[in-house]
């Protein structure tokens, strides 16, 4: 009898293994969900917009758009979480995913390992910039004042534990230098008000907030937080070219919820890859501000791996500066 039990329970593994291999072969066979977890017309949505309409060509199947906004996407992530490992639903993906489990104060029910990477598509350095007409012409001017007079030159933030504030604290331990840190909890926009105003004598921020400044004659960038010069400001200098091995940015993919069946992963990975290819479509994303930096299913979980690891590190500084 046991023996017999044995043989059906084994039968009927196989035939799940056959259905499920099926489904693979048939995916995909209906719309594909995209939880785009900010509001509509950001920088993240157009492109992940943008990724959605041309994978509807690579895939054959229609790639339905869904925003899910609130918590700085942690309500788009939610609500991965809370779909099938099908294939059928996937989301965008930001630093706010890799710092959701890691910040005490966003308490996210979810971990690194809930998520099954597809593809990093952007990465927005941060950079530092000045006024334009600030006495301070290079980085090592900015250093220097900073380190003559400690805890008096003024640099932003956004929140104590975004990316500005890390690339503050590693640019301090990297340097040596101690800066006065202000807030500016509404965002990008009153940073660049303040500095703009010469109340600020510091920005931190992304190189997408900065470039139209730029260009404008408005203000100077002194360094960008990348491993390579952004091609938005290819006259600036990385932090890297100028002694201090830094790379802080936001990046921006997508990922499928853990379970999900690898092929399926990697075959929407390849068909971004192929997308992202194209001069024509990284053009577009020029066009967008956005700057083109795929990274397929593996490379993007290993970098998340590796950001979660430079986050655990310093979260604890970050959040024992904001309580001073």
């Amino acid at each position: 009898m046991k023996k017999h039990l044995t043989v059906i329970a084994a039968a009927i593994t196989m035939m799940a293994s056959g259905l499920t291999a099926s489904a693979q072969e048939t995916w995909p066979d209906k719309p594909i969900t995209m939880i785009i977890g900010f509001s509509a017309g950001g920088s993240t949505d157009v492109g992940a917009r943008m990724i959605g309409s041309a994978l509807e060509k690579e895939l054959g199947v229609p790639v339905v758009a869904e925003n899910r906004t609130g918590g700085s996407g942690q309500v788009g992530y939610n609500a991965l979480m809370a779909s099938k490992p099908d294939g059928y639903t996937f989301s965008t993906t930001s630093a706010s995913a890799i710092l959701g489990p890691i910040d005490p104060a966003i308490g996210a029910a979810y971990t690194k390992d809930d998520f099954a990477p597809i593809a990093r598509v952007v990465f927005d350095p941060n950079v530092l910039a000045i006024r334009a007409d600030s006495p301070w012409k290079t980085l090592d001017d900015v250093l220097a004042a900073a380190k003559a007079a400690p805890g008096t030159i003024t640099i932003s933030q956004v929140g104590p534990t975004g990316g500005d504030a890390l690339m503050r604290v590693l640019l301090e331990e990297a340097t040596g230098a101690k800066f006065a840190v202000v807030t500016y909890p509404d965002g990008a926009t009153t940073v660049t008000t303040a500095v703009l105003a010469g109340d600020l004598n510091v920005m931190v921020a992304n190189v997408g907030d900065v470039v139209e400044f730029e260009k404008a004659g408005q203000i100077r960038t002194i360094g960008v937080a990348s491993d390579v010069r952004s091609p938005f400001l290819t006259e600036v200098p990385t932090l890297a070219e100028q002694g201090h091995d830094i790379v802080v940015g936001s990046s921006r993919g997508f990922a499928f919820p853990a379970g999900t069946p690898s092929e399926i992963v990697t075959r929407v990975s390849d068909a971004i890859g192929k997308i992202m290819q194209s001069a024509e479509f990284v053009a577009q994303m020029k066009t967008a501000n956005l700057q083109a930096a795929y990274m397929n299913a593996a490379d993007y979980k290993a970098f998340w791996e590796s950001e979660t690891t430079l986050w655990t590190k310093h979260i604890a500084t970050l959040l024992d500066q904001a309580q001073k």
